[in-house]
């Protein structure tokens, strides 16, 4: 009867590890916390950090870690099908920096990732990443990887995302598990741990990569001639507004907002001078600068559950151009 209820307990705890999320079930029983390990580092291997500044890059998250997770294998749903990085399992999200580049042709990140476990313990005892950039490109997209129980490893292959495109995300868990010889349905310590690889997740709600938009009118220095402030559009973007702040740093309590509307490929947004002078904010700057842009963004995208960032789907800023607002003459 006890070995019966035990069975059945198990089962439903299987059972509720499948359905919060995560795709295999773990072991049973304490570990050492690997994430203590000296030298245990997160590792996304293409950090394009370096390379380009993102903007509107986007966020990869999932729903959880369970205290085996040792890392999370990332996939983009776009070909070719490999993956982009891999992140130890304390990582709570994972930021896709890749961005264009200014340059012919497309630099490729191609970075190899190994992982090694202790089988005893089930500590790590490595996690490498080893990075490497060039322009070569294999359509094919078939990854080179191999699991055995105590070893990882895989390349992980990254072009650079396209402007205005979406892009939605997979993760595969890289968990720990015991191994079935020497456990004896005895209760306590197991004899060994496995590397276990967890199926794909479904495909996460999509973002766009935004870049900032390019200010066209007008120039730095100089007050709308023609009562109008425009940008460049900008690529796979839905909305526009246009900021003016008495403050550089445009904060809330400083910063007019005007909406934009696209007309050809400018998006544009009507204030004159006489408007500006009837904004009590902006108005009680005469003699001094005030600061303008644009930004841009893609509506309709769900924000993912752990953005810490608007530039994943919020509001992508363009550059700052200033002017000085002339002294009303005496009334």
């Amino acid at each position: 009867m006890c070995n019966r209820m035990l069975g059945t307990i198990g089962l439903f705890i299987s059972l509720l590890w499948v359905l919060t999320g995560c795709m295999s079930p773990p072991g049973s029983g304490g570990i050492t916390d690997y994430r203590h390990v000296s030298g245990l580092t997160a590792a996304p291997v293409a950090d394009a950090l370096a390379m380009a500044q993102p903007y509107g890059a986007n966020l990869v998250c999932w729903p959880g870690q369970g205290d085996r997770v040792l890392a999370y294998v990332i996939y983009r749903d776009t070909r070719p099908m490999t993956p982009i990085a891999v992140v130890d399992g304390a990582t709570t999200y994972y930021l896709d920096s890749a961005t264009p580049l200014p340059q012919i042709g497309q630099v490729l990140e191609s970075s190899a990732v190994s992982i090694t476990i202790d089988a005893t313990v089930g500590n790590i005892t490595q996690f490498q990443t080893t990075p490497t950039f060039d322009t070569s490109f294999d359509n094919a997209g078939t990854p080179n990887l191999t699991l055995s129980a105590t070893s990882f490893s895989v390349d992980c292959r990254r072009i650079p995302l396209a402007e205005g495109s979406s892009t939605g995300y997979m993760v595969q868990t890289l968990y720990l598990a015991y191994q079935n010889t020497g456990l004896s349905g005895e209760i306590g310590h197991p004899a060994s741990y496995s590397m276990m690889l967890g199926q794909k997740s479904a495909v996460s709600n999509r973002i766009t990569l935004l870049q900032p938009p390019t200010l066209n009118l007008p120039q730095d220095g100089q007050l709308p001639p023609t009562g109008f402030f425009r940008c460049l559009s900008v690529t796979g973007g839905t909305a526009y507004q246009l900021q003016l702040s008495t403050r550089a740093a445009f904060t809330s309590a400083t910063t007019v907002t005007v909406s934009a509307t696209v007309v050809g490929q400018y998006a544009v947004a009507a204030l004159d001078i006489t408007s500006i002078y009837h904004n009590g904010l902006l108005s009680a700057a005469q003699g001094k600068p005030i600061y303008w842009r644009f930004g841009v963004k893609c509506d309709g995208q769900q924000a993912p559950v752990a953005m810490t960032d608007t530039r994943q789907n919020g509001w992508v800023y363009s550059s700052m151009r200033q002017f000085i607002l002339p002294q009303l003459p005496p009334q």
